[in-house]
């Protein structure tokens, strides 16, 4: 199958790898038999994610159900309000209070050891009008404390959170069949297709992207009714946090009613090459590996950025940077001592984080 053309979007839908299988050897009736590929386990569907939830990364903050619910209603100008001007039913309504009222919070893990709801004493939910002038001040105080306090924590500063500005394909992701009440587990990948398990539907939770797994979540003020109420965790160490963040699975479960199945171009290429033979190794930009190298290298260099003043680093010189990148991972800098090195020179010189001044 020389005569293939090469696939160069980052994901085809299910009639789009229909015919390119075919056109590769396969002897599929009708688009559906894509999807029963699926089912047996050959092919590999992602979902096409066209919203934009933010994401927060799995290593940065788990999430927490609500041991108890609250009792919040709209005022009756607020449902008349949001019924007039804003496009509500009565139906969406109810579901967002529903929310409101049985919040699932993202908790930073950097807050506590161990997991959230073992840590957690207290829950509490305000309307932001009962805030009084002194809580509101101290919500502050201690909003500017954490933050100051997150930027010395070593996770990771590139990946803790994420924003889909553009329709993107995913890997699902669910809470394993242990969560309870509290707490969601571990996460597993689910495997997607147009028959999916009711179980796997209703623990559907997160999405992988670039070799990352991130929570689907949505900030406490993203409506007209959420940014009215705000939460309070107090942890057994007398600890508190107010929550910007929680879960949200529709991104999800709406792209699987919507049926948004596509197959990205890997997947496409390994189940040519498993089961019909082609061989796409000419494919290969030999400079792949050097670019995706690269890019990983960047991002260390940007942590380090982020936690040292970037004028210190300037003044190292380049061969000094490398030397403080090599002590946080040994495996992409590896210990050089000459300001000539060519792999210093190259990654230096394909780089726009940092700029050194001549000769150094």
């Amino acid at each position: 199958m020389s005569n293939l053309p090469r696939l160069l979007k980052p994901y085809y839908t299910i009639e789009e790898t229909f015919k390119r299988l075919n056109l590769a050897g396969a002897n599929l009736d009708e688009d559906d038999d894509i999807n029963l590929i699926a089912r047996e386990g050959d092919i590999e569907l992602s979902l096409l994610i066209s919203e934009r939830p933010s994401l927060i990364n799995c290593s940065y903050a788990d999430p927490l159900k609500s041991i108890s619910s609250f009792e919040f209603e709209p005022s009756i100008d607020d449902h008349k309000f949001a019924i007039t001007h804003l496009g509500y039913t009565e139906g969406t309504i109810r579901i967002e209070f529903s929310r409101i009222n049985h919040p699932i919070l993202m908790i930073p893990d950097w807050l506590h050891s161990g997991k959230p709801h073992e840590a957690i004493e207290n829950i509490e939910a305000f309307h932001v009008n009962e805030i009084s002038p002194n809580l509101a001040k101290q919500k502050l105080k201690l909003a500017c404390e954490q933050l100051l306090k997150e930027i010395g924590v070593p996770h990771k500063f590139i990946t803790q959170s994420y924003r889909i500005n553009h329709p993107t394909a995913v890997t699902a992701y669910g809470a394993d069949e242990s969560f309870n009440e509290t707490n969601f587990g571990d996460l597993k990948k689910i495997k997607i297709s147009n028959n999916l398990d009711i179980f796997d539907f209703f623990r559907l939770c997160a999405v992988g992207i670039d070799d990352e797994i991130y929570y689907t979540c949505e900030s406490i003020e993203d409506s007209f009714f959420s940014e009215m109420f705000c939460y309070k965790v107090t942890f057994k160490d007398g600890t508190e946090y107010w929550p910007s963040h929680v879960l949200r699975t529709q991104y999800l479960t709406d792209a699987i009613r919507k049926e948004e199945f596509v197959v990205t171009k890997n997947n496409i290429k390994k189940y040519e090459k498993d089961y019909l033979g082609v061989n796409h190794q000419k494919d290969v930009n030999p400079n792949s590996g050097t670019q995706k190298v690269q890019h990983r290298r960047e991002a260390v260099l940007q942590e380090l950025i982020t936690s040292q003043d970037i004028s210190s680093l300037v003044l190292m010189g380049r061969l000094g940077v490398w030397q403080e990148l090599t002590g946080i991972n040994k495996e992409l800098f590896f210990p050089r001592d000459n300001p000539k090195d060519d792999t210093v020179k190259k990654f230096f010189d394909n780089q726009k984080l940092i700029t050194f001044k001549r000769g150094r």
